[in-house]
């Protein structure tokens, strides 16, 4: 083969690989706007959906009693990172009031309207951390059920445990020198 023969092969081969590259960037991007669609018609039937849910949400509440103080009520919580303050905002579905106790309410449904859900569990200790509510609930709205969920840290329960133990050495000590002491 001449020399201008391996020129020219690898002039194709060069060209047939730039095209190749070519449409398949192309059809990875196509790829990937159908899929950006098809996720943005999603995230909006859902966010429609969760207003409806929302709304017949607020409706029971209003039967139960509740007067609606707010709907989607936000707080603002800080927190240090590696010494670098760090804040967010934190937004419930409503901030309710009832017999002079003011709560925060979370409308879920489906699988997530369990507070055992992890992902429901981990907003809703979010929630009693940020909110200065007396009270937070969580509304599931495919059962019409209202909870009032309530959080106990063990690690306090661990602490009173060893509280009662303390007292109870010092009441032993205290009942021995006292015996010692009246007996002789």
């Amino acid at each position: 083969m001449h020399q201008w023969q391996w020129y020219q092969i690898a002039l194709v081969t060069g060209i047939c690989l730039t095209v190749v590259w070519w449409v398949r960037r192309t059809l990875n991007l196509v790829s990937e706007g159908k899929k950006a669609r098809a996720n943005a018609l999603k995230s909006r039937t859902s966010s429609i959906r969760g207003q409806t849910q929302e709304k017949r949400a607020k409706k029971h509440l209003q039967e139960l009693g509740f007067s609606i103080l707010k709907h989607q009520p936000t707080t603002e919580v800080g927190w240090w990172i590696d010494d670098v303050w760090t804040q967010t905002t934190i937004t419930g579905d409503y901030l309710v009031k009832r017999n002079g106790e003011v709560g925060l309410v979370e409308v879920k449904t489906g699988r997530t309207a369990s507070a055992t859900h992890r992902d429901t569990r981990r907003q809703l200790l979010e929630y009693h951390h940020a909110f200065d509510v007396d009270a937070v609930f969580l509304f599931d709205v495919d059962r019409g059920r209202l909870q009032r969920i309530e959080f106990e840290s063990l690690a306090s329960t661990t602490l009173s445990d060893k509280n009662v133990l303390l007292w109870l050495i010092i009441g032993c000590f205290l009942g021995f020198f006292a015996g010692y002491y009246l007996s002789h």
